[in-house]
């Protein structure tokens, strides 16, 4: 028995050490062992999720309320490290489901209208300039004192267009049409100018 049990322990010495010496082997030997079995460790795996869902959730909100300023600057940091990557595929994600999210975004107008309305007088008493160049923009357009074109001015795509004050909100009516993504490249070089 004595003898089975240090060559028992001098097997797993010797493959502790070939691991260590041939990490490479033993990649390539869970890649090969994951590759034929993994449906069933897919499986196992949404078992075992299933069944400890509602634990790791309590356990996550637990520790978020004993920790909230250290869980707060992580998520800080992480956004600021990977925010163009994150925002590339949130607008990708939102284009590609254009639909569920027009109707979503309705949705929350329609059930919301209070919330949205303090935000939008919000950004008017803070701009209270710029609110009136767009009033102003939109009753001209209104009347026919100015002609929403076609296709914007900088890519000349056929879209829905935004009046951009390019010369500054004191010439209200003095303004270029550009597509959504244009004017905010063209507000964005702005930035990065001043």
């Amino acid at each position: 028995m004595a003898a089975r049990k240090s060559n028992t322990s001098h097997k797993n010495l010797s493959a502790r050490l070939s691991r260590r010496r041939n990490p490479e082997l033993v990649r390539a030997a869970r890649k090969r062992y994951y590759a034929k079995h993994s449906e069933q460790i897919k499986e196992a795996q949404r078992r075992f999720y299933a069944r400890t869902r509602e634990r790791q959730r309590a356990y996550a909100k637990r520790y978020y309320l004993n920790h909230r300023s250290e869980c707060r600057a992580n998520m800080k940091a992480q956004y600021r490290k990977n925010r163009t990557k994150w925002l590339a595929q949130v607008r990708e994600h939102r284009r590609k489901n254009r639909e569920h999210f027009l109707a979503y975004d309705r949705r929350r107008r329609r059930e919301n209208p209070a919330r949205i309305d303090t935000r939008i007088l919000r950004w008017r008493k803070a701009n209270p300039l710029a609110a009136k160049a767009h009033a102003a923009v939109l009753r001209s357009v209104k009347r026919g004192e100015i002609v929403r074109p076609n296709h914007c001015t900088d890519c000349n795509e056929k879209r829905k267009l935004h009046a951009h004050h390019h010369r500054g909100y004191e010439r209200p009516l003095d303004v270029e049409w550009l597509c959504a993504s244009c004017h905010r490249l063209r507000h964005s070089s702005q930035k990065t100018r001043s």
